[in-house]
């Protein structure tokens, strides 16, 4: 990944950066403590700024324009969910 592009949101849980983690469809978001690279960035690291939720539902949003290391960029927001 092109680190450059990746950033997200550490001081609120305003919905803001390249990565974002929701439970409420992205009406506000989890603020975030940190954005760790690893594995030569091949392997982004997001650590909530709190303890997430059991037993609940959140999804992950990668905004387009984030910049894979072969230089292609991603043309739509990517979203995933999971609990």
């Amino acid at each position: 990944m092109d680190i450059s592009t990746l950033t997200t949101n550490t001081t609120s849980t305003t919905c803001s950066g390249s990565l974002q983690l929701s439970k409420d469809n992205f009406s506000t978001c989890v603020q975030m403590a940190s954005l760790e690279f690893k594995e030569n960035n091949a392997k982004v690291i997001l650590t909530p700024a709190s303890d997430l939720a059991a037993s609940t539902n959140y999804s992950i949003k990668v905004k387009a324009g984030v910049i894979a290391e072969s230089n292609a960029t991603l043309l739509e927001d990517y979203t995933s969910t999971f609990t």
